[in-house]
Order: structure tokens, then C-alpha cells, then sequence
């Protein structure tokens, strides 16, 4: 038997999986959305997407077969029709088709778990991370959907919500990809929200810190020939950015230490994202950092958790209470708040100029609650 891929219907497929698409956020959007409004391209910005009645219809089928397969508990109609509108609207409990499946959630629990024990995948330990959270979610929410819920969730994630400034994630990936020129507009915090900086720079690395994405990049791009320097690179929040135009010049072929260069070395001593190499009037000094507590519980934290790539225990005797930690790094405000975060039971054993300067904020904090 032959095979013959139809075009035809693949295109009708995907043209329809928009206009669900848009169908369902009109209905999540409260415009409860039918023919007569539809048709007449009342709610699409004056051109329709549906050509005719009977395309509509179908789609509207096709809205109520998907949704008891993703809301199984909802038995009393998942799409209502309202006649007070007119339109059609979803169950109190349907937040549309961007749930997913029970048998999609399973799925998804069942392939994050073969990778775990998949020994021969070398995996890194934020990919395992990854990989353990998904598992853990998938796991979750096809128990809550599958079974009838107990009055509470099971489980309780941290909401950390949408990563802020993904809407650039991908342009910037591309074009990190093929080392090619970007041109963005920046604005930094602390200024107007309508005061856009431009800048034309080369993008190398996109780093997630704190639920935000930021970008790695080289501002002044030379003439020619050059190697890549850690010491003349800048970040750009990602959720800062304005706009951004993708150049037609590419510098792969004219990087002198293309397979050398490790852009993320920009943060091998640095906690968090801030790092000072641009101010010249900054401390650029790379600190032996020396942290100690005698408290049990941050005791174990800090022994347990990957704090910073440079942490190192100096200090752990089970005979004594005293636990001590070193860091290699620059100090930051980043740094600062960190140590804060844990005070007074953590304390900066040296060297003395973060002594000083984690002395000097508890002062003013002192001040302002007087």
C-alpha cells in the first residue's frame, strides 16, 4: 500500500487548531463568542476566521468533545450556551483548552521518569532537577483530575508564574545560535518605563536567575578578527527589554577563540546576576569569603544546599557546633541581602571589608525601625 501524505488536510488540521485556539480565549475573555458575532468579525478585530456557519458549528463539536477528557470530574455540560448574552460561555470550573489531558499528564510523568533511570543519558543536575519537577507535576495533577478531589490539593508548588521576559526567549536563542548581531531597547530599573536605551550588541548566553531570564552579551563589537573577553561583557534583563530587530551580520567565522571561550565563567565568582566588571570604580576583587553559623538548622542548610559552584565546607566537626563555609567571590548586593537574609545567625567570619559592609546595612535597618 501506498502512502500519500495529504497536504491538504494537514493544513486544515493546523487552521483549525487556531481558530480553537481563539475560540477558546474569546470564551475565557467573557465575549461570549457565537455565529452571528462571529461571522461578522465582531470579535476579531473586523476580519473573520471562520468562513462559514457550519465551520463554526464544528468547532464548537469539536470544543465539547476535547473538554471531558481534560475536566473528567465536570458532569454537568463543560460549554454552556447563554441565551442572556448571547453566546457561549465554559463551566465555572473549565479554564479551557489550556489544561491538558489526563492521558497527556501521564504520559509526560512516564517520559520525565524514563529519563531519570535511563542510566546511559548523562544528564546535568539542573536537567535532573527539571526533569524531577516535571515528573512531580504530571504525577500531581493527573491524580487531582483522575480522582475525585478530597477537599485540598495533595501538594503544594511554589506559584513562581510565568518566567518574565520569555516573549524574547526564543528570537534571542536563535540568534545566540548562530552568533549573529541583535539591536535591542533596553530600559534598566530605577528609570521611567517609556525610557528605552538602544543597543547593539552580540548575544552568547541566556542565564534563568530568581524567575527571570537575562542575557550575556557583548556590547562593542570590533572590527574584524577578535577573541571574547569575560571582562567586557554586559546583561540585559530579558523582561526589560522593549523591542528587538535581528541584524544580517554574523561573527561566527571571525571569533579567534570560539571553542575556548566559556561565556559562563562571567558568573564563576559571583553570587546571583549583578557583577561589577563594566564599573571601574567598582571592587572587581575576587574575595575568600568565610561564613560560619552554630545554628543546627542553617547548619544543615548550608551544608546541603549548592549555595554557590565555589562553596567548600572548612569547618564541620560532629563534636562541635560551629559550622563553616568558604566562597570565592565578588561581593554584590546579591551577596549582601544573602547574608542578611540569615542574620544574625549567619555571620561573616571574613574578610573585613563584607564585614563592614553587612555591619554598615544593619545599622540602617536599625535606624529606620527606631
Amino acid at each position: 500500500m501506498r502512502f500519500i501524505f495529504n497536504f491538504e488536510f494537514q493544513a486544515n488540521f493546523m487552521k483549525q487548531g487556531k481558530r480553537l485556539q481563539i475560540l477558546d480565549e474569546l470564551i475565557r475573555e467573557g465575549h461570549y463568542p457565537n455565529w452571528g458575532k462571529l461571522g461578522k468579525g465582531y470579535l476579531n478585530k473586523g476580519e473573520s476566521v471562520w468562513d462559514s456557519k457550519r465551520t463554526f458549528e464544528g468547532d464548537i463539536r469539536t470544543l465539547k468533545n476535547e473538554l471531558p477528557d481534560r475536566y473528567p470530574n465536570i458532569s454537568d455540560g463543560h460549554l454552556l450556551y447563554s441565551k442572556k448574552e448571547p453566546g457561549y460561555k465554559y463551566h465555572p470550573d473549565v479554564t479551557g483548552l489550556r489544561d491538558f489531558r489526563i492521558s497527556d499528564l501521564k504520559a509526560v510523568a512516564s517520559i520525565a521518569q524514563q529519563l531519570l533511570n535511563f542510566k546511559h543519558f548523562i544528564i546535568s543536575d539542573t536537567i535532573q532537577n527539571s526533569l524531577e519537577q516535571l515528573n512531580s507535576y504530571a504525577k500531581v495533577f493527573a491524580f487531582e483530575r483522575d480522582k475525585k478531589k478530597i477537599g485540598w490539593e495533595p501538594v503544594e508548588f511554589i506559584q513562581e508564574g510565568k518566567k518574565e521576559g520569555h516573549e524574547h526567549f526564543e528570537t534571542v536563542l536563535k540568534a545566540i545560535s548562530e552568533l549573529r548581531e541583535i539591536v535591542l531597547e533596553h530600559n534598566r530599573y530605577g528609570k521611567e518605563s517609556t525610557t528605552y536605551k538602544r543597543w547593539t550588541v552580540l548575544p552568547l548566553l541566556l542565564k534563568e536567575w530568581n524567575n527571570s531570564w537575562y542575557l550575556l552579551a557583548l556590547e562593542d563589537i570590533p572590527n574584524g578578527k577578535f577573541p571574547l573577553s569575560i571582562d567586557n561583557l554586559r546583561i540585559f534583563g530579558l523582561n526589560r527589554i522593549n523591542k528587538i530587530v535581528v541584524s544580517d551580520k554574523v561573527y561566527k567565522d571571525k571569533i579567534t577563540n570560539l571553542k575556548s571561550f566559556k561565556p559562563a565563567k562571567y558568573w564563576e565568582n559571583i553570587y546571583g546576576i549583578i557583577n561589577p566588571n563594566l564599573n571601574k570604580k567598582a571592587d572587581n576583587t575576587i574575595y575568600k569569603i568565610v561564613l560560619s553559623t552554630k545554628e543546627d538548622w542553617l547548619r544543615g542548610y548550608l551544608e546541603k544546599n549548592p549555595i554557590h559552584p565555589t562553596k567548600k565546607i572548612i569547618k564541620n566537626d560532629p563534636e562541635s557546633p560551629e559550622l563553616k563555609i568558604q566562597l570565592m567571590c565578588k561581593i554584590n548586593p546579591e551577596l549582601i541581602s544573602f547574608i542578611l537574609g540569615f542574620s544574625p545567625d549567619l555571620v561573616v567570619e571574613s574578610p573585613k571589608t563584607l564585614k563592614d559592609l553587612v555591619k554598615g546595612r544593619l545599622r540602617q535597618s536599625l535606624e529606620i525601625y527606631k
